[in-house]
């Protein structure tokens, strides 16, 4: 049970960040349509809480060389899967301590 939890959390954290990566790189590439969307507060509170490791994308100031770029990106989209997994390995222990013991 221990480790389907955990690795449940941490593929789910991994597809988050893939669809979440995604949806601002799309609006990115078509920024004039999803400027309001793009600057609004709603979308980075919303990818914040969903994708907690897309913080790491605001050390791009300006624009940066590729490779520097996919690098960030692919660390902001690795890093949620720990994350993910973190919190999946809490819910397992909660969940253990709450459970009555069978004996």
């Amino acid at each position: 049970m221990k480790k389907t939890l955990i690795v449940t959390f941490g593929l789910l954290g991994l597809f988050v960040a893939i669809v979440l990566a995604a949806i601002r790189l799309y609006m990115l590439y078509h920024e004039p349509q999803y400027r309001d969307v793009l600057y609004g507060a709603w979308f980075d509170t919303l990818t914040l809480i969903l994708w907690p490791s897309s913080f790491y994308l605001t050390v791009m100031v300006s624009k940066e060389p590729p490779k520097v770029a996919v690098v960030v990106w692919s660390i902001a989209i690795l890093l949620n899967p720990l994350i993910y997994g973190f919190v999946g390995w809490v819910v397992w222990r909660i969940l253990k301590a709450v459970s009555p013991v069978q004996g």
